[in-house]
């Protein structure tokens, strides 16, 4: 089973009222194009050989309609198999933010990156054991035949 790590990318920007936007730095548009960009981390940065996943679940921005926030934030989870994979994950994903933060006008952080569990890996005596121990213990197979035919 995967290793699985949840993050949490925050934006700073410069709120205002939306009757003014030219007045701020909105971090909603940064972060919905920092969403966009991690779908590359799989697909761009790791090899077709390395099984990865980047799932954003959460976001928040704002607390009304007609103000451009100061502040958003979004949160997810990296599953990955491969250490390797797993330790250059945090990297890329901070890379991402920043950088597309900047041009935003904005600030981001990777204010989170906890285990929340990690990769299962049967050992090696199991591995080869479990088939034939279950292969002594199931019943043989019988064919079904329809009652209809």
């Amino acid at each position: 089973m995967a290793g699985c790590v949840k993050f949490r990318v925050t934006l700073h920007a410069q709120g205002t009222h939306a009757g003014y936007p030219y007045k701020g730095t909105g971090p909603i548009e940064a972060l919905a194009s920092i969403i966009l960009s991690l779908q590359t981390i799989v697909s761009r940065e790791l090899s077709p050989y390395e099984p990865a996943v980047v799932t954003v679940g959460k976001l928040h921005a704002g607390s009304a309609r007609n103000v451009i926030a100061g502040e958003a934030h979004m949160e997810g989870t990296v599953r990955t198999y491969s250490t390797a994979t797993h330790e250059l994950m945090p990297a890329l994903i901070e890379r991402i933010a920043v950088h597309i933060a900047q041009a935003h006008g904005a600030e981001a952080e990777l204010s989170d990156y906890t285990i929340a569990n990690y990769k299962v890996e049967n050992e090696p005596v199991a591995k080869r054991s479990g088939p034939r121990a279950l292969a002594a213990t199931a019943a043989p197979c019988r064919e079904r035949t329809s009652p209809n035919t």
